[in-house]
């Protein structure tokens, strides 16, 4: 997979995390290893279709997914209910949106599913024939593990 499909996540994520929690985003380490991926509590999965296609997957611990929710809401939230499953469907949802928003502006029209959360530790992921890239976004709420596996589209001939 080319950096040139992950860097408009990581501009997206970056923005949208400092709109909605308040944090600035630091980058972790980029690796192509899935084990640090896997071993996440809660799980966001959106497909992308169009002349891109593939899957985004945010992975974050309940903890941080309570702490990002707190800082969206302006309350405290110490439980993992359906509200914070909710708000972190809709946070992948927004990074993915504006992501896609960028790879219009290059040139790519995109169009993402409805977010799925998945809850579990442990849950093993597989993209065939297309090798993800991770990448760990430390913010003031926790890290979030950034899991994308895109490729260009083979569409129909007119």
């Amino acid at each position: 997979m080319r950096a040139e499909f992950i860097n408009p996540f990581i501009t997206a994520a970056r923005e949208v995390l400092k709109s909605e929690i308040r944090s600035e985003v630091q980058l972790g380490q980029l690796t192509m290893e899935q084990s640090a991926f896997q071993n996440t509590e809660v799980k966001v999965m959106i497909s992308l279709t169009g002349e891109l296609e593939g899957i985004v997957f945010y992975g974050l611990d309940k903890d941080t997914a309570c702490n990002i929710t707190s800082a969206m809401i302006g309350e405290k939230v110490s439980q993992f209910d359906d509200m914070v499953n909710s708000a972190i469907g809709e946070m992948g949802n927004v990074i993915c949106g504006r992501a896609g928003g960028i790879f219009e502006k290059v040139g790519y029209n995109t169009n993402i599913s409805t977010p799925i959360v998945l809850i579990g530790q442990n849950a093993g992921i597989t993209t065939f024939n297309l090798q993800p890239i991770l990448v760990s976004l430390v913010t003031d709420a926790g890290t979030i593990v950034l899991w994308v596996s895109l490729r260009k589209a083979i569409l129909p001939q007119e």
